[in-house]
């Protein structure tokens, strides 16, 4: 290396590291030789990539080189549809291979796929790769005729494949989901492996998020919780303080929570879902519920189920998934025949118990509903093992299954047509409660001790009435996890309840909540059998009553219930029951339809022994019910249709916690609405006829007389002193 004179620019001075034609050159000088201007696209360009002619002089770049080739294989392509489909113009051909394909590679790989493949559009093979699926769907939406999509190799739709195997070629996402789930080992069910356990047992996504393992404290709350997002800095974020993304959605205009994006434009949930164009079937601009397909054009909900023919089996004309092999089934035919699958012994026959279960699928009204139910639901299975024996029909092998929402509908499906017995829920709920919580008990004693407690104070009470409250078996469930923190505080303390003293249950009192106070019933029973001495039980003071409404407020209630016509009638004979009439949401839920009675066009209400006369317009409200029956096959179970209020679960009415949620949304406080009733009433009435009347204990009638301030002392001479007053109306 040498510092001189360029021998081309002259330049002084400078490193000449190259040589050129008349000596050496600086740097400059050597990109200036080593550049030329393209004759494609004009600009300067370094040759050592480029294209030359004959006699070795740079004339193309790269770049132009490259689109040159992606412009032939775009040719190749179009020119192959062409053939394939005359009548389709090449400008909507070469839209449909620049959207389907817009990068060279995949462009290439088309045209490769296709070279290799002439049949790959037409043969409907499941060799296609993902780029030919949408080529293919792309041309059919603009009317090819010749054009067949690629079905998957397992289920046999069109779909776009997305992932191979070794036996079935490829496969759309649904089956390569399917393809690659394992039996979870927390919940049995057979799902994709979110992760695995340290042993290598697979685990499914809910019980990965449902496992506290993989939990964190959440940033914002400070609750130790699932994490459903993470911030910019990494902290975790529970569910429950996580804000979606909200923006304005360019389907609807309104601002709410963005589902997806794309090409500048946001979508919510339900544009993105089903959004809004020409449906295909009846021309009107609507939702589109099931989108082009198969050489079939978007469909709207209506249109959705077509076509509606006659059907092969019942000979009915109604919509079905359209013609199969054998003709057109519809869609009641097509359940009965998944249903009976379902149902079915390895005998061929269907169990007995089981006939009652089917009649009520079979008199739905929806077959749509049954056949989402038999395709989604994940007591379908269960339902099955009942059928062919692998699981015997009791309530005690169901108690050993995980239990889900979907059991617990299965259950009382049973329960309602006569498989199963009828048993209370909230008894058995807690029986188990009881049995599991003491098995987990650290200390064997304890265990034994809580057992004993569930069994004979808890479960005990509760067994000897003759019907249980909704509230009974949640209170009995508060006293014995009350008992099982004490004991654990207890010998976290290196204590047990032989060597407690007052002082360790006023420090424990003092250090929680106002209900720890439950932990009465508990000592006064371990008191009674001996196990604890000198200790003074706390007062509950959680069965306090709330303070009632004021008397103006509580007319305002009733006012709006019988005169705002925006209410639902069901809330409105609800909330007079209760506001007007001092009735107990457990008592209104269980209200049935023979408790309503028509004497000379009057209408009556059976409450208690005696039958209250309900004027207008309370009387037209109870003659529209029930306002919302049970549908699907829980409505078609025996006894679904003698409630007011019928539930979502065969033979069973609302729950009264649903009915006090539904009074919340009116602003009406339950409690403390129906303790203004009793302290009206109590004022007005004898505590002998308000117990008759309400259907309530005399003593309880007798406290709210007395604390309400009514006297009724000389009611019985006053009935004797005016003899008009005893003349039945």
């Amino acid at each position: 290396m040498s510092r001189s004179r360029c021998s081309r620019c002259a330049r002084p001075g400078v490193e000449l590291r190259y040589t050129g034609p008349s000596g050496r050159i600086c740097g400059r000088c050597s990109r200036q030789l080593r550049t030329f201007r393209c004759q494609g696209c004009g600009v300067e360009r370094e040759t050592h990539s480029a294209t030359r002619d004959e006699h070795r002089r740079p004339v193309q770049c790269w770049h132009c080189r490259r689109a040159q080739a992606a412009a032939c294989h775009a040719r190749a392509v179009i020119d192959h549809v062409g053939r394939l489909e005359p009548s389709l113009a090449r400008s909507v051909i070469a839209a449909a291979v620049e959207h389907s394909a817009p990068s060279r590679v995949e462009r290439m790989r088309l045209a490769e796929h296709l070279a290799a493949h002439p049949d790959a559009l037409v043969s409907e093979a499941s060799t296609a790769t993902r780029v030919v699926c949408r080529l293919a769907a792309g041309l059919v939406a603009v009317g090819a005729v010749e054009v067949r999509r690629p079905r998957c190799g397992r289920c046999g739709n069109a779909q776009l494949l997305v992932a191979d195997t070794d036996d079935q070629g490829r496969v759309c996402g649904a089956c390569d989901h399917h393809r690659r789930a394992e039996p979870c080992s927390a919940c049995k069910r057979i799902r994709v492996v979110s992760l695995r356990t340290p042993d290598g047992q697979p685990v499914c996504n809910p019980c990965r998020r449902r496992n506290p393992a993989t939990w964190a404290t959440c940033s914002r709350c400070g609750q130790f919780r699932r994490v459903n997002a993470r911030a910019v800095d990494g902290d975790a974020i529970c569910p429950g303080c996580y804000e979606p993304p909200r923006d304005r959605c360019t389907g609807c205009g309104e601002t709410t929570i963005i589902t997806a994006r794309g090409d500048g434009a946001a979508w919510c949930y339900r544009c993105h879902e089903h959004p809004r164009r020409r449906c295909g079937g009846c021309g009107r601009t609507r939702r589109i519920h099931r989108r082009a397909r198969d050489g079939e054009p978007d469909l709207c909900h209506a249109c959705h189920w077509a076509p509606t023919d006659l059907c092969v089996r019942c000979g009915l004309e109604a919509p079905g998934f359209g013609a199969t092999t054998d003709g057109h089934r519809c869609l009641r035919c097509i359940a009965a025949a998944r249903l009976d699958a379902v149902v079915t012994a390895p005998d061929g026959t269907i169990p007995d118990a089981l006939a009652g279960l089917r009649e009520a699928f079979f008199a739905a009204e929806q077959p749509r509903s049954v056949l989402t139910r038999l395709a989604k639901s994940p007591a379908v299975n269960i339902l099955h093992q009942l059928a062919t024996g692998e699981i015997d029909l009791t309530h005690d092998a169901l108690d050993r299954l995980p239990q889900t929402a979907a059991l617990r509908h299965l259950r009382q499906m049973l329960v309602a047509t006569g498989a199963l017995p009828e048993r209370d829920p909230g008894l058995a709920a807690l029986e188990q409660f009881i049995a599991n919580t003491a098995d987990r008990v650290p200390h064997p004693a304890d265990g034994r001790v809580l057992r004993a407690f569930g069994t004979w104070r808890a479960l005990g009470r509760l067994r000897r009435r003759a019907k249980l409250a909704y509230n009974s078996a949640g209170n009995a469930r508060d006293l014995f996890v009350q008992a099982a923190q004490f004991l654990s505080a207890l010998h976290d303390d290196g204590l047990d309840l032989a060597t407690c003293r007052q002082h360790h249950l006023d420090a424990w009192l003092a250090a929680g909540p106002a209900h720890r106070r439950r932990v009465r019933y508990f000592l006064v029973w371990a008191a009674e059998r001996g196990a604890i001495s000198g200790i003074e039980p706390p007062h509950d003071r959680s069965r306090s009553l709330p303070t009632p409404t004021d008397t103006e407020a509580g007319w305002d209630h009733a006012r709006r219930l019988l005169h705002d016509d925006n209410i639902d009638p069901a809330d409105r004979v609800i909330g007079t029951l209760v506001v007007l009439y001092a009735q107990p949401l457990t008592r209104v839920a269980r209200l049935r339809l023979d408790d309503i009675v028509e004497v000379d066009s009057d209408i009556h209400l059976n409450l208690g022994k005696d039958l209250v006369f309900m004027p207008d317009p309370l009387a037209t409200f109870l003659r529209q019910l029930p306002w919302r029956r049970q549908i699907g096959p829980s409505g078609h179970a025996p006894g679904a249709d003698q409630w007011l209020f019928p539930g979502r679960q065969a033979g069973r009415h609302q729950h009264p916690e649903h009915l006090a949620a539904r009074l919340r949304a009116l602003d009406i406080p339950t409690r403390a609405s129906r303790n203004a009733a009793l302290l009206r009433l109590g004022a007005q009435l004898p505590a002998k006829v308000l117990a008759d009347l309400l259907n309530i204990h005399i003593n309880t009638a007798v406290r709210w007389t007395k604390t309400a301030g009514g006297d009724w002392t000389n009611y019985a001479a006053d009935r004797i002193r005016r003899p008009h007053l005893n003349t039945p109306r």
